[in-house]
């Protein structure tokens, strides 16, 4: 079998699927040739030219089989991926991912992924950054491991956060309600004994002493108030002895009959026929 035929054989079908990368080269026993599939790892061997068309038949099928369209397209898919760097790289701890050095982020190794990732907020503010005058580092992707580590100590921070943040708000709490009872305490012991008042800025006596001020004052208004109602019955009982007097003086004066008839002349009664208004008023017009 010649070189130049199964050289022949490689060219028509690189030129048939110019995405397979094929390499030829010796069987490994030393007869014939075996054509491999670089991208898929499938490999052909032939012994000889009468050998070669089931080769060529069996060769055409992969390539235009399912594993090596879905290789084809991972590839593409990466060589596309690869206008994103440095920012975006492929992930070395999860398959099928990248991973953002910008964000920390892992995201699915699809360009449709990689540009939603892209349009968020977190990776603008990350690009801004390192577009400015000084840029931080690039991040570095963490194994799996070493995120699970620090989840954990995460979390173990987080719970004593939150235990020493309820331990403090029972302290304050008890103290609070110490000072209440404290307070408490001492209004009780000025209300019995006295004392200074420090929002009235003076000496409070006592509230028996204060109590029984209020007594007296209320028994004085009560006492006034009789007094007021026995002078108020003799006040009624002057007036009514005035009005007597009046009338006895006025019975003792005498009537002037002369001086009352005047007055009678005086007032005379004038009468008026209805209308008579109006139709004096239209006389005028």
């Amino acid at each position: 079998m010649s070189r130049a035929s199964a050289e022949a054989l490689r060219d028509a079908l690189r030129k048939n699927h110019p995405d397979a990368t094929l390499e030829l080269a010796p069987a490994p026993d030393g007869r014939g040739f075996r054509l491999t599939c670089v991208d898929t790892g499938h490999a052909r061997t032939w012994r000889d030219d009468g050998e070669l068309e089931r080769a060529r038949s069996d060769v055409e099928a992969h390539l235009i089989g399912g594993k090596f369209r879905s290789v084809v397209a991972r590839r593409r898919e990466r060589e596309a991926l690869r206008a994103y760097e440095p920012h975006v790289v492929p992930s070395a701890a999860v398959d099928g991912y990248v991973f953002c050095r910008l964000t920390g982020a892992r995201v699915r190794a699809t360009e449709a992924a990689i540009v939603r990732h892209g349009e968020g907020k977190k990776f603008a503010a990350a690009l801004a950054r390192a577009s400015g005058p000084n840029p931080p580092p690039l991040l570095t992707e963490k194994s799996l491991e070493e995120e699970a580590r620090e989840r954990e100590t995460k979390a173990r921070e987080h719970r004593e956060r939150a235990e020493a943040n309820a331990r403090a708000k029972e302290e304050a709490r008890v103290k609070m309600e110490a000072e209440r009872a404290k307070r408490r305490e001492v209004k009780k012991r000025r209300r019995e004994n006295g004392g200074y008042d420090d929002v009235m800025g003076c000496w409070v006596p006592p509230a028996s002493e204060i109590q029984s001020d209020d007594d007296e004052d209320d028994s004085d208004a009560s006492g006034d108030g009789e007094d007021t109602d026995a002078d108020a019955h003799n006040d009624l009982e002057d007036d009514f002895y005035d009005d007597d007097d009046d009338s006895d003086s006025e019975d003792a004066e005498e009537y002037d009959s002369s001086e009352s008839d005047a007055e009678d002349e005086e007032l005379v009664a004038v009468v008026r026929r209805p209308g008579f208004g109006k139709k004096k008023k239209q006389r005028t017009d």
